[in-house]
């Protein structure tokens, strides 16, 4: 089944089913189920994390180090702005991590004197916390998430007591006859949901603390900021959701809500930042169902920031074809991609970007590409490192299945060759227009002659 089939069941099922029906406390966790279902499909050989029992009695003095200093922290008195992300959406540039998608706002509050911070929601370590852009501003939430885990042992299980979801084991059911059997139940949910309302009694005390009037934050769709989302809704505060990558009508946290209650879902953010119109008319196919969600269009508040700052970085005397990798199944690389490296001309370089979630295959891709004897004709480590935005300013072709780089590319009036159905599916003006080239193919000759032409 691919994505559209995919999208097409997911649609059905939630007419189907009294999904708003579905609360916990009172909190609607349809976006929860829905969110995991994704996960649990299109990431089902993903392997569980697993830690020794010393490592989770680190995590453990951690957060009650931090829940300590929090308590001796003298209460700010003006109001703030806060910026939630996580390390990865951080870039080094060799003295300090520097984050991405907020530099225009924090330029703005250093311009009008306006009190703000930074709240790490990941897991950091003591060289990041060392070197960050403004150490003295950052909140580190993360003992707050290992006392959270700890005390959700004891509380989720009321909570699925409480929990009485008319027609769920039918949906599961179902689910499972036409998906196959899913790593996801309702006791997983209900532990997920406990986690995010223990994070959100934390949360509006820090907000509280710090006298937080607006909220950004990036990706989110993971516990921790469904929980900043929760805090902020029953805070009556503004949070924001600022675009990270693509998102299109495939991309299960922004599209296809098909059945929105009136006064919208307390765990997804009020205000949708999108970088271009095609992202803002997506999430309006269903926000204009409902009075509580908005789209806002502020642009990609990255792309400026690393044009003018960062393209320097990118040299390598030759014409580069940028390839933006995704982790789709078990290969990293196709093996007609292999064959077209082979056969181009030696006044190009490949530059091949993984995406974070590859991290820790770049050893492997190296090994396929020495022994295809091809490590010299291309470059990981830049291509990976330095920020995407100056990457594609210095490139001559970009090439990806369906990766948020190809609107990037485009807003930089950059040409991307699109190699997959879902990536003309999820970007049908990059496809209307100039700068999209789509080749659902594989053969290797066909490919090169589009990069040759089109670079």
């Amino acid at each position: 089944m691919n994505r559209e089939q995919y999208a097409e069941l997911i649609n059905k099922l939630e007419e189907s089913y009294p999904v708003n029906d579905w609360k916990i406390k009172g909190v609607n966790v349809w976006p929860l189920i829905k969110m995991r279902l994704s996960f649990a499909y299109h990431n089902s050989s993903t392997k569980k994390h697993t830690e020794t029992r010393l490592a989770k009695l680190r995590k453990i003095f951690i957060g009650i180090f931090y829940i300590v200093k929090f308590f001796f922290t003298k209460k700010n008195n003006k109001q703030a702005k806060l910026f939630c992300l996580a390390p990865h959406f951080r870039y080094y540039d060799g003295r300090k991590f520097i984050n991405r998608y907020f530099n225009r706002l924090i330029d703005d509050c250093l311009k009008s004197d306006s009190s703000f911070y930074f709240a790490e929601y990941g897991n950091t370590k003591s060289f990041y916390r060392k070197n960050l852009d403004y150490p003295d501003v950052t909140i580190y939430l993360e003992g707050i998430k290992y006392i959270s885990l700890i005390i959700r042992e004891f509380t989720w299980k009321k909570h699925l007591k409480d929990s009485k979801w008319e027609h769920f084991e039918d949906f599961i059911e179902e689910v499972n006859d036409k998906l196959g059997r899913l790593t996801i139940n309702k006791s997983d949910i209900v532990k997920q949901f406990a986690y995010i309302d223990l994070l959100k009694y934390f949360y509006k005390k820090v907000l509280f603390k710090y006298n937080v009037q607006e909220i950004y934050i990036l990706c989110y769709y993971v516990s921790e900021m469904y929980a900043m989302n929760l805090a902020a809704s029953e805070m009556n505060l503004s949070n924001y959701d600022i675009q990270h990558g693509g998102q299109g009508n495939l991309h299960f946290a922004y599209a296809n809500y098909n059945v929105v209650p009136l006064k919208g879902y307390k765990l997804l953010p009020k205000y949708f930042w999108v970088w271009n119109r095609a992202s803002g008319d997506e999430i309006e196919n269903w926000t204009r169902k409902q009075n509580y969600h908005k789209v806002f269009h502020g642009g990609n508040p990255w792309i400026d920031y690393c044009i003018k700052n960062l393209s320097p970085e990118v040299s390598s005397g030759k014409k580069i074809i940028l390839y933006t990798l995704q982790p789709i199944g078990e290969k990293l690389i196709d093996e007609y991609i292999i064959e077209a490296i082979k056969k181009t001309p030696r006044n190009y370089v490949w530059w091949l970007r993984l995406h974070p979630r590859q991290l820790g295959e770049k050893s492997k891709l190296e090994q396929v590409l020495f022994k295809e004897g091809i490590n010299c004709l291309v470059n990981i480590e830049d291509a990976t490192k330095l920020p995407l935005p100056g990457i594609l300013n210095e490139t001559s072709v970009h090439l990806s299945k369906f990766s948020g780089s190809i609107l990037e590319a485009f807003m930089m009036s950059k040409k991307s060759i699109i190699l997959s159905s879902i990536g003309v599916e999820t970007y049908p003006e990059v496809v209307d227009s100039e700068y999209g080239i789509v080749y659902l193919g594989t053969n290797s000759d066909v490919l090169l002659e589009l990069i040759l032409k089109n670079s």
